[in-house]
């Protein structure tokens, strides 16, 4: 609805939400600036909340890959006996368990990210709020932060067993088996 005058705004509000005020959805009249800023604003709030969501995302990942380098590692006990007896040291080894959790690191977001690339190219999907609707797209950007992110994820899951198998005496190592 127009108004003439702008300062009978608040006025034709009150009044169009008394005329509507008994029905079964009442109105809840408000000018049009403060209607797309309490719109925008439930959008901002949406997207606060996924970036909560998605970093408990990444710290579940990044359990679950250092669950799988920790039992990695403790199934190739023996392995890294032979390879200190061969003359590799234990910075070697530990350089080798981080690669390895960069490596998986990195697959596992290759794979994650194809993924939802795919379902988001597919799905078309968008966040709506009261009238005001946000398309979902990806951009060279969020893929590399992706990237990065899955990277960092793998050696920082690499560390600790990294660092545990290279001070490991070759002598603890065989009787571990």
């Amino acid at each position: 609805m127009k108004v003439d005058d702008p300062a009978q705004l608040d006025a034709v509000a009150k009044a169009i939400d008394a005329e509507f005020a008994t029905d079964s959805d009442p109105t809840q009249t408000s000018a049009e600036k403060a209607f797309v800023a309490r719109a925008a604003a439930d959008v901002v709030g949406l997207v606060g909340f996924t970036q909560y969501l998605g970093w408990g995302c990444l710290a579940a990942v990044m359990a679950l890959v250092g669950n799988a380098i920790v039992l990695s590692v403790q199934d190739r006990i023996k392995e890294h006996a032979v390879l200190q007896t061969l003359g590799y040291r234990g910075g070697l080894i530990g350089r080798l368990i981080v690669t390895e959790g960069l490596m998986l690191g990195v697959l596992g977001g290759v794979i994650g990210m194809a993924i939802a690339l795919v379902v988001i190219h597919i799905g078309q999907f968008s966040i709506s709020t009261d009238g005001l609707s946000v398309q979902m797209t990806t951009s060279l950007n969020v893929i590399l932060f992706g990237l990065l992110a899955s990277a960092s994820l793998g050696v920082i899951a690499g560390l600790i067993p990294a660092i545990q198998a290279s001070r490991r005496e070759i002598t603890a190592c065989f009787r571990a088996v």
